[in-house]
């Protein structure tokens, strides 16, 4: 009798088909054939064969395959891309670092530059001050300088020329606010005159009275003043008077004023 423990390989089926009078007896549920097949594992592969298919027996090979040929080596790659981006995750936190340091610096130099324009700005200060003080002196020995040589300034416009002091034209001054003749506010305008002098106008040997403003340079501002200071010392001295704008240049509108007012411009 044919058992399924002796049967031969080539005849496995044989022994599964229903034809088999023992079957019945050996088999009884699908607990038996997994026992038996545990028992011949040659059995299960010859059963694996029958069921599946060749594709599907060869996937395991497959796969082995895949994960020796392809997934190993891809597995490398994705490491040394590891690697690599380790390394340039240092190279970054290593010029993060540098760059911190840069800001670093360049926040000092921020810090010196305002310093420093600081520093610019109280020399540009000091400068123009120095400019504006230079100017002040420069026009001061200027006025100086007519005063102390009006009839040479002067010479050709009025002869036996006299110059003021303030003094002198403060006390003429106070006399003419005492009696009505001039405000207070032309008093202190008019003492503030460069320069006041009395000769007699050479062009028609008259008695006059001369008031000059001087300025390096000559402005619309200037010859006003003159025209104004000169109509309120004249009343004081009652004598005519002659308005003057002396410097070293003149703008455009210290030429129109003056001819508009008829101030003389030397």
């Amino acid at each position: 009798m044919t058992t399924i423990q002796d049967a031969p390989k080539a005849n496995i089926m044989q022994v599964f088909s229903p034809s088999s009078e023992k079957q019945n007896a050996r088999i009884q549920n699908f607990e038996d054939l997994v026992t038996i097949l545990r028992t011949h594992p040659a059995w299960l592969e010859e059963i694996r064969r029958l069921v599946l298919s060749d594709e599907l027996m060869q996937l395991p090979k497959k796969f082995d395959d895949f994960v020796k040929n392809e997934f190993h080596p891809l597995r490398q790659k994705v490491d040394h891309l590891d690697q690599k981006v380790d390394h340039i995750e240092q190279r970054v936190e290593r010029v993060e670092e540098r760059l911190d340091r840069v800001d670093q610096r360049l926040d000092h130099v921020d810090q010196r530059l305002g310093h420093v324009e600081q520093r610019l700005g109280h020399v540009e200060y000091d400068v123009d001050s120095l400019k504006k003080d230079v100017a002040e002196l420069k026009g001061d020995n200027f006025e100086r300088k007519v005063r102390e040589k009006a009839p040479s300034y002067f010479g050709r416009l009025i002869k036996r020329c006299r110059v003021w002091n303030n003094e002198s034209l403060a006390d003429a001054l106070d006399d003419a606010m005492d009696k009505g003749i001039v405000s207070e506010s032309e008093r202190e305008d008019a003492l503030k005159a460069d320069v006041v002098a009395t000769g007699i106008l050479r062009s028609e040997n008259k008695e006059v009275v001369l008031v000059a403003e001087v300025s390096m340079k000559v402005d619309k501002v200037d010859v006003e003043r003159a025209d104004r200071r000169g109509q309120i010392i004249s009343r004081v001295l009652n004598r005519p008077y002659l308005a003057v704008s002396i410097g070293r240049d003149s703008t455009e509108g210290a030429v129109a004023t003056a001819k508009e007012l008829d101030v003389m411009l030397i």
